[in-house]
């Protein structure tokens, strides 16, 4: 019974199911790669590339094409390390030892080991012949270091920080010792110990070694110092077997014409091409375009197989702008392919292949010639600025050195005394200092590598600046004020297409790709280069917000534009910007031209603050204008009693009702709101929907989701003639574009930063006057007091240069019509 039990059962699983077993084996030898489809291009409105991908060229072995030479190695390493073991005596010094195995030194990556017990996450320095290596413990409290180079005619010394006594060291990746420290301090083999040769470690050892040995002659060809160490060489086989290994990534043009003409013909390293974001116009946009950072998930279903065992190339998904917001558009079409492989996992035979797919194309309203002139007006006006200061700002080094002593005190036991002696020898330095230099001359209770961790961190937020000597020494100074930021955004009146939109400080977006290194990282953060400040609600818009007052008390039927009111400098204790001087007698259009607070604070108090709060809103200035970009945390506000209420803990005051009718006072605008507020005016409307995306020629939006200004056309041209006469004789004169004439206004609004008070210069304004096309606001922000920017001197002499870009442009354009015209 039980033999007729047993052959049914075998016959059952050889005839019955034997296609699942047959199946289970298939899937077990079969392996699926997966390969991303590269991303779309983006083009401006003329057709121009201004993300596009370009050629990476990447220096790589595939370790199928190594079995041979890898087992080969191996047995010459067993017999090497039992000659070595053989050679090793037990009674010898940790020198001895050394120069018995290798008399003539050893020269490799990683000839000596040492491993150690300490506690959790400290450091522990060791030193070897002159070289200094720094190994952190893990949270185990174990570390590990590794040195080059061995050399026998010099004496060895180890010093720990845990004080260990005994050490465990790996002789050159053939077998482990243990050593110990005796009472005279030399490092001697521990007497009972035998030698260790670990098998598993010599197979390692022997395919790394067969790995270095090509990378060492790609270095050579190439004139780079690559490395690969161990743990990132177990990674990539044990988890990613069937990819390429990548010994030298992004090589240059000239890195690969070497390399293709100098590698033999029988080389197992291959030149792998791929795929990676290119911005031609490097700074140009960066805000806007953003970058691409991080593995994207690859489609498990781009190919069947979704229950086989998987690896896939990387692929890039949109971390900003753009590249984040259009990121499912741009995204290419995955592909790969499907593999036997043996029992080790190397692959043999390909059984399916489908090739990945481009992603789409976008074009942006963007134009290239203004958006590159918007950004260089800007920059050079910043630059200006910059020049004038003097050569130390106490104002910036008394937030700088309050940084430093917040830091010593939360993170350090130092007495404030002894803070205060710190940031007082940095203050005094005419050159930065190393942290060893600041320990010794003060005498702290703290080490120079500990100072060194907290310094680094001060150099995220611009604090201090940072100079490398070392790996492991850095010198430190006071930072230096930065350059002031500043925001541009010119926009078509008639469509809402963004024509320019510069932000600075910026970054070059081809340093973000292939990926973002830390230094890259760290320079741009501490820059404050991240925030993108033309979507950024984070500024009063000061005196342009008087267009805002006027429309709202001549809707209100609360004032006339041939009102007229004295100027003496200051009302009800509210100062004009020309105080102590006065400007006289003035009606709306003078009031306009000339920027009077004086006026603006009686209209304002005519209208009345729930009035100016609610015209507000009507038009959006309390709501994020859409835009293809992604968002950023803050939102815009506009002040009202339950706000400050709330904030501060007091009722509305008249004074607030005349801070608000002239644009201060708890106001947060994005200079995007801004400029959309300009050409919804020019329109004679309230809301202006922007885009970043170019519309078809002619196009004409009849519905921006807002509703006619409400104002008598006679009031609408006073407040246009009013601007008109800023522009030429005004405030904003410095704006002017020859054969063209223009509406604008100037703002200088002030904030508090940094625990300073600070200026903040606007210019907005829309052209030409009689049929408008386009509108700009430009903002620069001071960043000490002694920068001193204003609307009229500083942001409308950017917005000129612009301007007269643009038309520059179209006379350009009509031209060449003309002239190509039959």
């Amino acid at each position: 019974m039980l033999l007729t039990v047993l052959l049914c059962t075998l016959g059952y699983h050889q005839l019955v199911i034997s296609q699942n077993y047959r199946l289970m084996e298939e899937k077990q030898a079969q392996r699926r790669i997966l390969t991303p489809g590269s991303r779309g291009d983006v083009f401006d409105r003329e057709g121009r590339l201004m993300i596009g991908n370009r050629p990476r060229f990447a220096a790589v072995v595939y370790q199928d094409d190594l079995r041979q030479e890898f087992r080969s190695t191996y047995l010459s390493m067993v017999r090497r390390a039992r000659k070595v073991k053989a050679a090793i005596d037990p009674n010898s010094s940790l020198m001895g030892t050394l120069r018995g195995i290798a008399p003539g030194g050893i020269h490799r990556k990683d000839v000596l080991k040492i491993k150690g017990q300490g506690k959790p996450r400290t450091n522990h320095v060791v030193i070897w012949q002159n070289q200094r290596s720094l190994a952190r413990s893990d949270s185990k409290g174990r570390w590990e270091t590794s040195f080059d180079k061995f050399y026998p005619d010099r004496e060895a010394k180890i010093e720990t920080g845990s004080k260990a006594t005994r050490l465990k060291m790996s002789l050159a990746g053939l077998c482990e010792i243990k050593i110990f420290r005796d009472t005279q301090g030399t490092w001697r083999l521990e007497p009972k110990e035998i030698p260790r040769i670990d098998g598993e470690d010599l197979r390692w050892e022997s395919r790394l070694a067969v790995i270095r040995k090509y990378l060492r002659e790609i270095n050579r060809i190439t004139g780079r110092r690559e490395e690969i160490g161990m743990l990132a060489f177990k990674r990539h086989f044990n988890q990613r077997l069937l990819l390429p290994l990548r010994l030298a990534d992004d090589l240059s043009p000239k890195e690969y014409a070497r390399l293709v003409e100098n590698l033999p013909v029988d080389s197992p390293v291959q030149v792998l091409t791929e795929a990676a974001r290119h911005y031609p116009f490097g700074p140009a946009a960066a805000h806007v375009l953003g970058y691409v950072s991080g593995a994207r998930n690859i489609d498990p279903e781009a190919i069947p197989g979704s229950d086989l065992s998987t690896v896939s190339f990387k692929g890039k998904t949109g971390k900003a702008g753009i590249e984040k917001f259009f990121n499912d558009h741009l995204s290419g079409k995955d592909g790969g392919e499907i593999w036997h492989v043996d029992p080790i996992g190397y692959q043999y035979e390909r059984v399916l292949h489908k090739a990945p797919r481009k992603g789409k194309s976008l074009q942006l309203s963007l134009d290239v010639d203004l958006q590159i002139a918007a950004e260089e007006s800007l920059a050079k006006e910043i630059t200006s600025i910059t020049s004038r200061r003097t050569a130390k700002d106490e104002d910036w080094l008394a937030v700088v050195t309050k940084r430093v002593r917040q830091k010593l005190l939360k993170s350090t036991s130092l007495e404030p005394a002894k803070v205060d002696s710190v940031t007082e020898v940095m203050k005094r330095a005419t050159r930065p200092l190393e942290t060893q230099e600041i320990t010794k001359a003060l005498d702290l209770q703290i080490s120079p590598e500990e100072l060194q961790d907290l310094f680094a961190s001060l150099t995220a937020n611009g604090t201090l600046t940072e100079q490398w000597i070392s790996d492991s020494s850095r010198r430190f100074g006071l930072s230096s004020p930065p350059p002031p930021p500043g925001a541009i955004v010119l926009i078509k009146i008639k469509t809402g297409e963004i024509l320019a939109i510069a932000s600075k400080p910026d970054y070059d977006l081809n340093d973000l790709s292939p990926r973002i290194s830390s230094s890259t990282f760290r320079d741009i953060q501490g820059r404050g280069a991240w925030l993108p400040r033309t979507i950024h609600p984070g500024y009063p818009p000061a005196s342009t917000y008087k267009l805002m007052t006027a429309v709202t008390a001549l809707r209100a039927g609360k004032w006339a534009p041939d009102h007229n009111r004295t100027c003496d400098g200051i009302y009800k204790g509210m100062e004009c910007h020309v105080f102590p001087g006065r400007h006289g007698e003035m009606n709306m259009m003078s009031a306009i031209a000339q920027s009077c607070n004086v006026y603006f604070f009686q209209m304002g108090e005519q209208a009345g603050y729930n009035t100016l709060i609610a015209e507000s809103k009507r038009f959006g200035m309390n709501e994020r204008p859409p835009i293809q970009l992604p968002g950023v945390p803050d939102k815009p506000l506009v002040p009202d009693p339950a706000w400050k209420k709330k904030k501060i803990g007091i009722e509305w005051t008249l004074e607030d009702t005349f801070n608000m009718s002239i644009g201060q006072g708890g106001f947060k605008l994005s200079p995007l709101q801004v400029a959309c507020l300009t050409a919804s005016f020019a329109r004679g409307e309230t809301r202006t929907i922007p885009t970043l995306l170019k519309l078809p020629e002619g196009s004409s939006i009849t519905d921006h989701g807002g509703e006619p200004i409400g104002l008598l056309p006679q009031q609408y041209q006073d407040i246009v003639r009013g601007m008109n006469l800023a522009a030429e004789q005004g405030t904003a004169r410095r704006c002017k574009v020859p054969g063209i004439r223009l509406a604008g206004k100037t703002g200088t609004g002030q904030w508090r930063s940094n625990n300073m008070e600070l200026n903040l210069a606007w210019f907005i304004a829309f052209a030409p006057l009689d049929d408008p096309e386009v509108a700009i606001a430009v903002l620069v922000e001071g960043t000490v007091p002694q920068d001193n920017v204003q609307g009229g001197l500083n942001a409308a002499t950017v917005a000129g240069k612009v301007l007269r870009k643009y038309f520059e442009k179209k006379k350009q354009a009509v031209d060449k019509k003309v002239v190509v015209s039959p």
